[in-house]
């Protein structure tokens, strides 16, 4: 489907790949990508007229930034084909909770925000909020997001839920 050579496409993929409504599978790669601080990337692959696949960077993480770093979980969509994702380093320090929004355009860009900053206390204050997420996102029946994180939250090695605002779906 795709070879990763370590450009800007980065290298190690993880996390597992998901669809969209059209088709098209979404993934992560936690390593690499363009710029100094290259810290990840989430990708897509399209099915192109000849049946194979394209690969395209549709956000590329960098830690020099502050926007997050190593991505390494699966992505989840809502109903509106926005995709949600977590790294378990940047932001402020333990990782972050992200959205992708899709471009108005084919070929334009997808738009990024942070939703969440894990470890607000600074670099190196686990929050009691947990740090470093890990795996999948899911939304409950009502809409709401959650995740884990795999330390903080008043200890080490200890799952934290959280909870994100209420999306409608």
């Amino acid at each position: 489907m795709h070879a990763f050579v370590n450009g800007s496409d980065c290298y190690g993929p993880s996390g597992g790949l998901t669809f969209n409504a059209k088709g098209y599978l979404f993934g992560t790669a936690s390593f690499g990508g363009q710029g100094e601080f290259a810290a990840g990337t989430v990708f897509e692959l399209m099915p192109n007229a000849s049946g194979a696949l394209t690969f395209q960077t549709i956000l590329g993480f960098s830690q020099a930034t502050g926007d997050g770093g190593n991505p390494g979980s699966a992505v989840v969509f809502d109903s509106d084909g926005n995709l949600y994702g977590t790294t378990p380093n940047g932001g402020a320090g333990w990782g972050i909770v992200c959205e992708l929004s899709p471009p108005a355009a084919t070929g334009e860009a997808w738009t990024g925000t942070i939703l969440y900053k894990f470890g607000s206390g600074g670099i190196g204050q686990r929050g009691d909020d947990g740090c470093n997420p890990s795996g999948r996102l899911i939304f409950d029946k009502a809409g709401d997001l959650f995740g884990g994180t795999f330390n903080g939250g008043g200890g080490l090695n200890k799952l934290v839920l959280f909870q994100r605002l209420r999306y409608d779906l």
